[in-house]
């Protein structure tokens, strides 16, 4: 399924997955642009997008989003390569860290080459948040 610029949203593709099971695509997200997340209501839609994006010639590190009303997003940005670590930068709030309006209670990135966490990956860094890296189609938390 190809789109031109101008048609595609972030709407769109949320649409489009939830009413006809369209996972979109890496192209999808480059024509997006960076900083767009997609959501996802299942984790299988999402990490099947994610295995097929750290196979996609166009890979760089993906951030992944879980929330707690059992919800998934994904951000690609294309400023980052397939060894340069992805920032997830959440808000806090009283009640906890949110990403794009909603509660945040994982999060991670992806990686090709193993599960072991880098120098960059920081356990912690948000209290309640799990982390987790997402390598050969598997999460690993570190």
């Amino acid at each position: 399924m190809r789109f031109k610029r101008e048609t595609i949203t972030r709407e769109t593709l949320d649409k489009l997955s939830r009413t006809m099971s369209v996972i979109p695509t890496t192209e999808m997200m480059i024509m997006l642009g960076e900083g767009e997340p997609i959501h996802f209501d299942d984790y299988i839609n999402m990490l099947s997008w994610l295995s097929s994006h750290v196979q996609s010639s166009n890979y760089v590190e993906a951030t992944f989003y879980i929330f707690a009303d059992g919800t998934y997003a994904v951000n690609v940005d294309y400023d980052h390569s397939t060894t340069i670590s992805c920032d997830i930068w959440l808000q806090q709030k009283s009640d906890g860290w949110y990403y794009d309006g909603k509660k945040v209670v994982g999060a991670g990135h992806t990686h090709r080459s193993s599960s072991n966490p880098s120098e960059d990956d920081i356990p912690g860094k948000y209290p309640g948040v799990t982390d987790y890296i997402i390598y050969n189609g598997r999460y690993h938390t570190y």
